[in-house]
Formats: structure tokens, sequence, C-alpha cells
């Protein structure tokens, strides 16, 4: 029974039917259900009229403006004057505010909070079909269907009128810039034509992540420049031409100036006074404020009051949250370094340790270091088993851009926080660790070969080292 289940398991990765099949099917019989239950969730807040987080208010103040205006990512005054959403409601990344505007003009209703879920909600399914399909497109289609086997439970699992449960869509629309390159580089998508659909489609997501959720945004753009680099690298040591990585690379850097763009042009389109406040989350004070997130001997407190008690005492007129009040911030946070930084290093180390004892707050339900084990073991087997058969394989895409989110979420727990709430999406990444040796162990040790591995379909075959 065994060896048979090893026989069907490596002529499903050796095919392409089957995997395609595969997808389709938990698509349809596990995916759409999902979606749906989630969207179903939204009915829990239907006689909910005030967000415990005022963010999710705002948002709500601000589509009601939208509605009445038919201008998007503004505010209103009295007589329905109109200004730059950040003048009216203060610092927010600006993506759910636009979602919720848009949902609102298109359904020709005001809106009500329930709407933020399910803007959660469809963020969270475009951004794992995103990333899913990107891995079908790139050869790794079981890898792929299993990875939204373990992810829509993840997804499902937080419900709440706030950013926070959409950061699992977020990650995964930041992943597939670099998963795209990454997959380039090593043959995986050979098409030209296909490949800049492909990155045009990506980056277009990477916007999105970047409108949604800055940090998880920033850490897309980093992934795609690491991955444009790598390239860039690769292909000077073969004698290939650069220009295209190099293209590729700084196209992925200015992304990051995207956001701002887009509130010029609406500046410029609605005739509003550039806002005096900070247009995105920003960075400065999440810093400074993270010194204060376990026991320091600097008296920082994780607390936004904390922090504008700190900066008025350098300029007692300074508005939060206003651009001067995020440069305070940061001089306070650089300062607050230097002033000990081995005080510094044992805040970030003890923020680590947390950080890594987050348990999945779905199935399995395991500590993230403990998937993390999992996934080393499967890699290393994985790894083996390709020795043993003479194969070289160069690392897959899908394994690459994972550890690089995983490398940079965990370094936000350890900046920042290691609370759960910014943390869970890193379950994302240990997943796609987890799942994606699996078909190469199983087809290898059927004796399945190279073409079993789900990250290397398409790729010329290495040469075997002697």
């Amino acid at each position: 029974m065994l060896q048979t289940i090893r026989r069907c398991c490596g002529l499903i990765e050796g095919r392409k039917l089957i995997p395609a099949i595969l997808f389709v099917a938990v698509l349809y019989a596990w995916v759409a259900p999902g979606f749906m239950h989630s969207l179903g969730q939204a009915d829990h807040f239907a006689e909910v009229t005030q967000a415990p987080i005022q963010v999710a208010n705002s948002w709500l103040h601000a589509a009601n403006c939208t509605f009445r205006t038919g201008k998007l990512l503004v505010g209103c005054g009295k007589g329905d004057e109109v200004v730059a959403y950040a003048t009216r409601y203060g610092a927010d990344d600006p993506g759910h505010a636009l979602l919720i505007g848009s949902w609102t003009l298109f359904a020709d209703r005001p809106p009500v909070l329930s709407d933020v879920s399910r803007v959660n909600t469809v963020v969270n399914y475009v951004g794992l079909l995103a990333l899913a399909g990107g891995m079908f497109l790139t050869g790794a289609g079981i890898s792929a269907s299993l990875f939204l086997l373990l992810a829509v439970p993840l997804v499902n699992a937080s419900h709440a009128l706030s950013p926070h449960p959409a950061q699992f869509g977020v990650a995964c629309l930041a992943a597939l810039p670099a998963l795209v390159i990454f997959a380039r580089r090593q043959g995986q998508v050979a098409n030209p034509y296909v490949f800049g659909s492909a990155l045009l489609v990506a980056f277009s997501a990477l916007v999105g992540a970047l409108l949604l959720r800055q940090a998880i945004g920033m850490m897309g753009v980093l992934a795609a420049m690491i991955a444009g680099l790598f390239w860039v690298w690769s292909a000077r040591r073969r004698g290939e031409s650069i220009v295209t990585p190099l293209a590729v690379a700084g196209i992925s850097v200015a992304l990051l100036w995207a956001p701002a763009s887009l509130l010029k042009v609406r500046d410029l389109a609605y005739g509003l006074e550039p806002s005096a406040n900070m247009e995105q989350h920003g960075i400065s004070h999440a810093l400074f404020l993270g010194l204060g997130t376990v026991e320091n001997s600097f008296g920082i407190k994780w607390l936004d009051s904390y922090g504008v008690m700190r900066a008025k005492e350098i300029k007692p007129d300074v508005q939060y949250p206003s651009k001067e009040y995020y440069d305070i911030a940061m001089d306070l946070y650089v300062s607050t370094i230097l002033s000990d930084p081995l005080e510094a290093l044992r805040i970030y180390w003890k923020k680590l340790q947390k950080s890594l004892d987050v348990r999945n707050p779905s199935l399995p339900p395991v500590a993230l270091w403990q998937m993390l084990v999992g996934a080393a073991i499967l890699h290393v087997g994985s790894r083996w088993y390709r020795n043993k058969t003479g194969h070289v394989m160069l690392p897959g895409a899908t394994t690459a851009v994972s550890t690089i989110f995983l490398g940079c979420f965990l370094a936000q727990a350890a900046v920042i926080t290691p609370q759960s709430t910014y943390l869970v999406p890193a379950f994302l990444f240990a997943f796609l660790l987890f799942v994606t040796p699996l078909p190469a162990l199983i087809a290898h040790a059927s004796g399945g070969g190279r073409s079993a591995h789900p990250d290397t379909a398409g790729a010329e075959p290495a040469q075997a080292k002697p």
C-alpha cells in the first residue's frame, strides 16, 4: 500500500495535468467554502455601531464622506467640505479607507462596520489566491495546493473590526514580486511575455500591500530587491546582460513612493491642501515605543501617550501624528539606542525569544519555532534524497521568498513588538517552508527523480557534482 501511494505521488509531481486538477479541486472544495464562511463572519458585527479600534471608525466616517461627495480618501467637514484623509483622521495606511470607500460607491449604499470584516476577507483570499497562483505558475502546483489547505484555517481564525486580520493577504501580495523574479532567474518562467505580465500583476499587488500595511509592503520591496540583485549577480557570472535585472530591482525600490504618489494625485484631482500629518503608518513611532514592549532600563512604555509626552518634552507644541512628531520620534529612538547599545540588544534578543514562542491560532496548534524545526528537518531530508539520487538543484523560488519573509517578520517582532497580532502572518511562510519539500521527498523516495521537485519544474537540469 505504501509503495502504491509513493508511486502515485511521484507521478503526480511528474505530470502537469494532475497537479492542475488537484489545484482546482482544492480551490473548489476548500478555498471557496472557506471564503464564504469568512464572509459570513461579518454578520456577527451587524449590530455593532462603534469599533473598539478608532481607526476602523475613521474608515467608516471617510466612506460616508465618499458616499456623499463621490471623492475617495477624504474627510468631510462642515457642509461636506473635503480635506485630505490624514488631515481629518490622522496618520494611517490609506488602503482600507480606499477599499471601503470604493465598495460604498460600487454598492451605492452607506457603509456599515461589518464592511470592514468583508474587506479583510476579500484582501486575505485575493492574496492567498495570488500567491498560490504564482506558485502554480512557477511549477509548484502540488505545494500550492498543500499551502492552501493549511492557510485557509489560519486566515479564517481571525475576524475583527481592525486592519490586523487582513495582514495575511497583504503578506501574500507583498511576496508575489520576489517569487516571480526568483522563478525567472531559475528559468521557471522562461517566456518573456509571461514574465512581463506576471511581473506587472506582482508589482500591482505590491503597491496594494504598501497601501494596506506599510511595514509588510516594505518587506515585499526588500524581498523583490534581494531577488533582483541576486538575478544581477548571477547574470554577471554567466556573462549575460544585467539591464533587465537591474531595471527590475530599481522598479522594486521605486514602488516605495507609489502610495505617496497616489495621494499626491488625489490632492491635485480634488484641489486639496497637502496634509501636515503623516499619510501612512510611519515607523519611527513604533521603533521608539518598541523598546518598551518588555521591561527596560530606559523607562520606555508601549503606549502612544508616552511617545507624545516624550516628544512634547523636546517641542511642547508638537502635534501627534504630524510629520514633525515622527521626526522627533526617530531622533528619540536613535539617541536612546546610542545611549546604551547593549541594553537595546538585550531588549531585542528578549523579544526575538518571545516571538519564536508565538503559537499558531489554527491547526496545527504549534509554536513558530516548532514549525520551523519541522520544516528544517524536511528540507534536510529532501536534500539528502537529492544527493542520494545524484541530482543537484537550485534552491526553489518559494523557499527563498519564504525565508526572506520569515526573517523580516522575526526582525519586526524583535525591533518593534512580538505580539501575536502582528506576527501570526509569519506562519504562512512557515507553512510554505514546510510543504515545499514534501512532494520531492515522496517522489525521490519512490525513485521519481528530478522532475518531481515542485520548485524546479521547467528549469534546465543541473549537472551532478563529481
